[in-house]
């Protein structure tokens, strides 16, 4: 007898656990970044299953399906809350069995109102109405500020202001009661964003004047000292002219019922804050590589005062710094915009004239009168603005190393000396001055080498004082390979003396700087790839000239009596010319006559005694 009995193997289904926490979005935040946030919150899911196979994962989440509530005015109790859904999770086995589970998804508002205007300051008289001139004028503040708070649609954009202190100070120090008054903006889930005014009180005049007074500052809020503020009425100007001091601020007392016209000027000082960096973001700009982002910089960057951005600017500004020119061609070292100007068309603040000077009409009250002061040609804000301010400290900063080979320079001769790079990577420009001795070293000229964008414009030359400039940039950073010759400058030695001892880089004219791709700054030197004592070692020094036609001289410096082998041959090896001699020790010199090497282009030249050997190159045309 026999019986069949069947056994059947069910799933159970998978267990799904969702994450633990609550999905917390951050306002604001767009679509996409609404997404991204539930998935990476979703990624975090767990699913437990007891059969073969991956399960199919799904949820009904919509970055667009949320429902509002008024931060902590709603069903779910988690602070600051502007929006919120539940969000079901459903994993499905290969049997077709689910598992599910729930999760909270909220979107959070913790940033305050974001204020985009600037709140006006204020100048009033000391009398009976100066509470209600200082309500009103709060008042009219808060009517006029420009505030965002909409988290992108989620929250609704009702703003509470409030302003501290309520009265104001009313201790005279000069001639101002001075009250800095906080305005605040509070959004529904009270986060709050502060600004900052003046309101000043002025004691009711006795006579019939009144001050005229104001604060000159750049865009930066950086107070402008030595600023010259004339008033003229008329024809007439009112007084002697006051000076800013390191506070930026100045004070005129003036007839009442008189039109003035408020005129600030600061002379001189021309190469305050200018560097090549300048010339960078001036380059960058007119490529629209990286634009300037403010209409005083783009008037800054107006060298001639053309009323555009040129070539012609980065031209005039590069003189400048090489002091090839001491002065602008038409412009000021220093211009003023009246504070309470907004420009039509902030990128392009030369559409329409802009008031560089301020018009009273019938002055019949104190007057507040302030001024954004732009450097002309100062594009990164560096410029000192008060007149004994100290300069940088430029310890400990990374320097870039312009490479030359030392020699000893014989008295009559002319030198070609290379100047080469040395880790010369991601650099966006440099300037120096490079000085020598007028006495040991007479300036011929300057020669290009293989930087194809450097030529003799990058250059300043001062022969009698010994000093040459150089400033050099570029839009995109360079990296040159070791050793390849930047320029060359042709000397001819008055003494016999060392090439180390007779030039350096410093800061005497132009500072020496460098500038990396992001534009860190840096120091320049020189690095002299050997060194000489006066006892003389064994060198071989680059021909003079080099290149040559008919004739060039090589020099040499033995330490002790030897033997020696001059060697020239071309590229493939073969020997053009070879001279053998006994040599003492000290330097000497081989004049080669380059109708007698039959090749042209590279040659080598090779230096042999029974220690020693060096090889260099050399160029006959």
């Amino acid at each position: 007898a026999s019986h069949t009995q069947i056994y059947t193997l069910s799933n159970e289904g998978p267990e799904f656990v969702c994450p633990v926490d609550i999905c917390v979005i951050d306002c604001p935040a767009d679509t996409d970044m609404i997404q991204n946030t539930f998935d990476n919150y979703a990624n975090l899911a767990t699913v437990n299953v007891s059969c073969f196979g991956t399960p199919t994962i799904t949820n009904n989440f919509s970055p667009n399906g949320f429902n509002l509530q008024d931060c902590n005015n709603g069903p779910v109790a988690v602070s600051n809350t502007v929006a919120w859904q539940i969000v079901t999770f459903t994993a499905t086995d290969q049997c077709g069995r689910t598992g599910t589970c729930t999760a909270m998804v909220v979107i959070k508002d913790t940033d305050g109102p974001v204020i985009s205007s600037t709140p006006s300051d204020a100048i009033r008289l000391f009398d009976a109405n100066a509470q209600a001139n200082y309500e009103s004028w709060a008042n009219n503040n808060i009517a006029n500020f420009v505030v965002d708070d909409a988290c992108n649609g989620f929250t609704p954009n009702p703003i509470n202001w409030s302003y501290s202190p309520t009265t104001p100070n009313t201790t005279f120090v000069g001639p101002f009661a001075t009250t800095v008054v906080t305005f605040t903006a509070i959004d529904n889930c009270g986060n709050t964003t502060a600004v900052n005014a003046t309101f000043r009180l002025k004691e009711v005049p006795t006579s019939n004047t009144a001050t005229i007074s104001g604060i000159i500052q750049t865009e930066d809020d950086e107070q402008v000292e030595g600023v010259t503020v004339t008033l003229n009425s008329g024809s007439t100007t009112a007084g002697e002219p006051p000076v800013t001091t390191e506070d930026g601020t100045y004070e005129i007392v003036a007839e009442l019922g008189q039109n003035y016209e408020v005129i600030p000027s600061r002379t001189g000082d021309i190469l305050n804050g200018i560097t090549t960096i300048d010339l960078i973001l001036m380059g960058q700009h007119l490529l629209e590589i990286q634009t300037l982002d403010s209409p005083y910089k783009l008037i800054a960057a107006d060298i001639n005062r053309s009323g555009s951005i040129t070539s012609l600017d980065m031209i005039e500004l590069r003189r400048l710094i090489l002091l090839i020119d001491d002065a602008y061609s038409n412009n000021t070292s220093w211009r003023f915009i009246d504070t309470d100007y907004v420009f039509p068309n902030p990128e392009n603040p030369f559409a329409f004239t802009f008031p560089e000077e301020r018009l009273i009409n019938n002055l019949t009250e104190a007057e507040i009168a302030d001024f954004i002061a732009i450097k002309t040609g100062d594009l990164n804000g560096s410029a000192q603005p008060l007149t004994l301010a100290p300069s940088g400290d430029t310890r400990n900063r990374d320097q870039l190393n312009i490479k030359v080979t030392n020699q000893k320079l014989v008295e009559g001769k002319t030198y070609t000396i290379d100047f080469k790079a040395q880790d010369f990577k991601h650099i966006l420009g440099y300037q120096f001055t490079l000085e020598f001795n007028p006495n040991q070293l007479n300036f011929v000229e300057i020669q290009t080498g293989e930087f194809s964008n450097l030529t003799k414009e990058n250059f300043g030359v001062q022969n009698t004082e010994g000093r040459i400039t150089s400033s050099w940039n570029a839009t995109r950073e360079q990296t040159i390979m070791d050793d390849a010759v930047l320029f060359s400058i042709v000397f001819k030695a008055k003494q016999n003396i060392n090439l180390d001892k007779a030039i350096s880089i410093t800061s005497t004219l132009t500072p020496a700087e460098a500038y990396r791709g992001d534009l860190e700054q840096m120091g320049v030197g020189l690095l002299f790839d050997n060194t000489i004592n006066d006892g003389y070692e064994f060198n071989l020094f680059q021909n003079q000239p080099n290149p040559f036609k008919s004739e060039t001289t090589i020099g040499f410096s033995l330490s002790e009596e030897s033997e020696s082998t001059l060697t020239i041959y071309d590229i493939t090896g073969r020997i053009l010319k070879q001279i053998t001699d006994n040599y003492s020790p000290g330097y000497h010199q081989i004049i080669i006559d380059g109708g007698a090497l039959p090749s042209v282009g590279l040659l080598y030249y090779k230096l042999e005694t029974t220690k020693n050997t060096a090889t260099m190159k050399m160029i006959k045309q």
